[in-house]
């Protein structure tokens, strides 16, 4: 395996973390409003 591979594959999973999170704030906010 590659060195650059797992470097990419980790990044990948921090960047898909991140969105996850972001998404989840996003969502929480929008109903908070909405009340």
């Amino acid at each position: 395996m590659k060195i650059g591979t797992s470097a990419s594959l980790l990044k990948d999973t921090i960047t898909g973390g991140a969105w996850l999170s972001s998404a989840r704030v996003v969502r929480c906010w929008v109903k908070s409003r909405n009340e």
